[in-house]
């Protein structure tokens, strides 16, 4: 046990002593390291005799101490963590990861162009829809160390393509009805390149694409609750 850490410096102080406390007489340099300065643990004392070895016959900045490696085990572990997976999904997980930040921002930005307050409600359960399925993949992208364009840049896009978007809603759905399916393709390729435990996050995403085009094909058909799969995923997360 270490207790009352009293130094061992006599034979310092001896030689201290022949130069009356003058360091700078003597023919050669005097330091006190280790058990001499303050007994302490094994480790502290290889680390004073590291220091020292690297410190002699430098001039030292108080400011700047000695530099060495300091390993973040937290971090070595979570990077060995990480399944091992290709560059060809990362590079489509944060593409369909940008694309759906533009998607919210283009489902947030087109109910001002239609005056029913009706389309208005159904585009911004839309815009809801997306907003839950970005952070389903924030996790993902974040977990990955994926970094997207700046939001404002994605936001921009999004409220382009939505002042480009039909202002007829029946055109507008017709559109719709003929891109979405094709998510549905994309993500089950994305989920084919997955690792196992991926999967959970991307089948939610996935589910929002299948939510939405059931939307679209009852409110095509003049269904008075078109709404209920968007309704049915924000509170479940499935389709």
């Amino acid at each position: 046990m270490v207790t009352p850490r009293a130094p061992r410096d006599e034979l310092y102080h001896d030689i201290l002593a022949t130069v009356q406390g003058e360091k700078d007489k003597l023919p050669f340099t005097l330091t006190r390291i280790g058990d001499c300065e303050a007994p302490a643990i094994v480790a502290a004392a290889t680390y004073a005799g590291h220091r020292y070895a690297r410190n002699l016959e430098e001039q030292i900045d108080i400011d700047q101490p000695l530099r060495h490696d300091r390993v973040d085990v937290g971090a070595d572990a979570a990077r060995m963590a990480l399944p091992v997976v290709s560059q060809t999904y990362l590079k489509s997980l944060l593409q369909h990861y940008e694309e759906e930040i533009e998607g919210k921002a283009y489902f947030a930005g087109i109910p001002d162009r239609f005056l029913s307050r009706g389309q208005k409600e159904k585009l911004m359960l839309l815009s809801e829809v997306e907003t839950y399925t970005v952070a389903a993949m924030q996790s993902l992208a974040e977990k990955y160390g994926l970094t997207p364009r700046s939001t404002s840049e994605l936001h921009a896009n999004g409220h382009a393509q939505a002042a480009d978007a039909p202002g007829d809603w029946n055109m507008l759905i017709s559109e719709m009805q003929k891109t979405f399916p094709q998510y549905i393709t994309d993500y089950e390729r994305l989920e084919a390149m997955a690792p196992t435990e991926d999967l959970p996050g991307l089948r939610v995403v996935e589910a929002h694409n299948v939510a939405a085009v059931d939307f679209l094909n009852r409110e095509a058909g003049n269904d008075p609750g078109s709404s209920a799969p968007l309704q049915q995923f924000l509170k479940t997360g499935t389709a």
